[in-house]
């Protein structure tokens, strides 16, 4: 994978509330690759109190949008276009704003 896929991988990870686990080799880890796995917003996406995964709010094959609530009143947002060519997103918030 490039890492644009390994960031949207861990990202997507991240707010399914799935185990963070580290499936590479430590030894030689590279600086873009830390940065993935230690990203400290990510990781509190992950571990937020609140524990509910994102679900799919929006597919039309070319893009998905997954959302779901946080603790104090957030939401998180992912966004990923599953072309293989650049794609820009258009979104109202106000129309993914999840059912709590």
């Amino acid at each position: 994978m490039t890492n644009d896929e390994y960031q949207s991988h861990f990202a997507l990870w991240a707010a399914l509330k799935a185990p963070l686990l580290i499936g590479c080799s430590l030894n030689g880890i590279s600086n873009v690759t830390l940065g993935i796995l230690g990203n400290k917003e990510v990781i509190g996406v992950n571990q937020d109190l609140l524990g509910k995964q994102a679900d799919l709010l929006v597919h039309d094959g070319g893009s998905q949008v997954w959302g779901g609530a946080l603790s104090e009143n957030r939401f998180v947002y992912v966004c990923f276009n599953r072309q293989d060519k650049a794609m820009s997103f258009s979104l109202n918030f106000n129309d993914l704003l999840p059912s709590q």
